[in-house]
């Protein structure tokens, strides 16, 4: 007997009334019904992941060229650098845990001994280093 007269969206509904499916642990909504000799099977749907853009990838991005070609910037892979010819790559600043104080720190290459910023975010931590940095660029 062909149960494809039923509608798909209650066969869904009465195969997963009492769990869940035993392959991706989900619900009947994160199923289609696939029609099979004469019968509705459930079959699940792609997970959908969704990538968080942070806000790094959303920033601007400063390069600046000297007269002879030179470019200097900060380092992000949001930008093929490499694409620009040879890289030649210095550290400018470090952010580093103090486990002491409990708070991120900044510390230019410049003045390495010298705390330049610090906070319990490292997130602020970097926002501040982006900033000082394409600031001094």
């Amino acid at each position: 007997m062909s149960n494809l007269n039923i509608p798909p969206s209650r066969r869904l509904r009465e195969l997963f009334e009492y769990e869940n499916c035993r392959e991706c642990h989900r619900d009947g909504g994160s199923h289609e019904a696939i029609p099979f000799l004469g019968n509705w099977f459930a079959r699940c749907k792609p997970i959908k992941r969704r990538r968080r853009q942070t806000k790094m990838n959303r920033a601007a991005h400063t390069i600046t060229f000297a007269s002879d070609g030179t470019a200097r910037c900060l380092w992000t892979e949001a930008v093929p650098l490499h694409e620009l010819g040879r890289l030649e790559i210095q550290r400018a600043s470090t952010v580093e845990f103090n486990a002491v104080t409990q708070c991120w720190e900044v510390r230019l290459a410049s003045n390495p001994d010298v705390v330049a910023f610090s906070n319990s975010s490292r997130e602020t931590c970097l926002n501040f280093e982006r900033k000082t940095l394409n600031d001094l660029l």
